[in-house]
């Protein structure tokens, strides 16, 4: 399972999850920093998740 955020112009700005997992529900919280560990700021990101051919995107708000 790979799980990450993008902003608008498509940059990667967080890798959540990038391993197996059995299958079921899961949780994944975000603490709101990217992946050098700098606050993101307030907008629309895109959340993208890929397991095995499975692929789905969501839009989020992050609001500070």
């Amino acid at each position: 399972v790979r799980l990450a955020l993008y902003n608008l112009q498509g940059q990667k700005i967080k890798e959540l999850v990038n391993e197996m997992k059995t299958a079921g529900a899961h949780t994944v919280v975000w603490n709101g920093l990217d992946d050098s560990g700098q606050l993101a700021g307030s907008g629309i990101y895109m959340l993208r998740m890929n397991a095995g051919e499975f692929q789905s995107s969501r839009w989020i708000t992050l609001l500070r």
